[in-house]
């Protein structure tokens, strides 16, 4: 693909009709230009891809709509995406929010600010808070991380192999994290929380500082919003002493999931990478026993009942 713009905002929609334009204006409105969207469509129903094919026949150099089969999943869309692209800095864009005027020039010039720092042959992330908003725009809370109760400090491997702090449309990631990132489309993992652990084991990271950038719609139709992590909260404070009771028993899929994500990132990283011994514990890390684990945990500071976090008790 052609390179026309520095940066790539990457759109995944999927009957998003009911809100797509105000994210579209909004990006149209932005102070900085140097990007263009590159949007696929995973087989909307709901007049999604007529909205899309009007502002891409108005503004033929802002978006461009990719054509190839429904992906099926959120993630993968994203996932696909990336794929698409070879820019150096990419973003990713929800179809329901709202984008402040300042939002891609602030994202870029503390990514570009981190390239100069640590080179572009790293992967880099830098993310920020949002202000959560109802379906009609109004103000529910002006943080999210106050609001879902998360620390955005929580940056280290360890802290993001047990739950993601960054959404992903807050972040903005150089090309190296991209392709490194991308290389495996079927990866049930998000594509934001793969991102962050990548950046985490062999980068940088750094919260985008002063004021949020992005207006976060919560509505009935959100895949995943900041009520999921209040759900999580609460699900633990119910189910810590049971679940601390249980063994190994825990849902499969969902243990499953970490432990290949562990993997995956141990051959990543590879010997040379400090997280390398955590990376090959963690992900065998049922087959120790109860005291073992809950040293593990013990030493690389898991045990903490944080609202992204109270998964890790079902392996104690």
């Amino acid at each position: 693909m052609k390179l026309n713009k520095s940066i790539a905002v990457l759109i995944a929609t999927y009957n998003g009709g009911k809100y797509i334009e105000d994210l579209l204006k909004s990006l149209l409105n932005q102070t900085f230009q140097d990007f263009e969207c590159l949007i696929h469509d995973d087989g909307s129903g709901d007049g999604t891809q007529t909205i899309l094919n009007e502002y891409s026949r108005r503004y033929p150099d802002k978006f461009q709509i990719l054509e190839y089969q429904p992906m099926g999943r959120s993630n993968k869309n994203f996932y696909s995406l990336m794929q698409n692209t070879d820019h150096p800095y990419v973003m990713f864009c929800d179809q329901d929010d709202v984008w402040l005027e300042d939002k891609i020039k602030r994202s870029y010039e503390t990514i570009k600010m981190l390239e100069d720092t640590y080179g572009v042959d790293k992967p880099i992330a830098a993310f920020s808070d949002l202000i959560v908003v109802d379906q009609d725009l109004n103000i529910i809370h002006p943080s999210f991380f106050h609001y879902s109760d998360i620390n955005p400090g929580m940056l280290s491997l360890p802290q993001l192999m047990t739950g993601n702090i960054a959404a992903g449309c807050t972040m903005i990631i150089n090309r190296k994290l991209n392709q490194t990132a991308s290389s495996d489309a079927d990866n049930p993992v998000m594509h934001d929380w793969w991102c962050m652990q990548i950046a985490s084991a062999l980068g940088y990271i750094k919260r985008i500082p002063a004021q949020p950038m992005i207006l976060y719609r919560q509505h009935a139709d959100n895949v995943v919003g900041s009520a999921e992590f209040k759900k999580a909260r609460n699900l633990f404070h119910k189910l810590q002493n049971k679940i601390l009771n249980l063994g190994r028993a825990a849902p499969s899929s969902y243990i499953k999931m970490q432990r290949n994500n562990a993997e995956m990132l141990s051959a990543i990283t590879g010997e040379d990478c400090m997280w390398y011994e955590f990376l090959n514990q963690f992900a065998h890390i049922s087959a120790k026993k109860k005291s073992e684990r809950v040293a593990f945990y013990q030493k690389y500071n898991l045990i903490n009942p944080h609202s992204c976090k109270w998964w890790i008790l079902l392996w104690v």
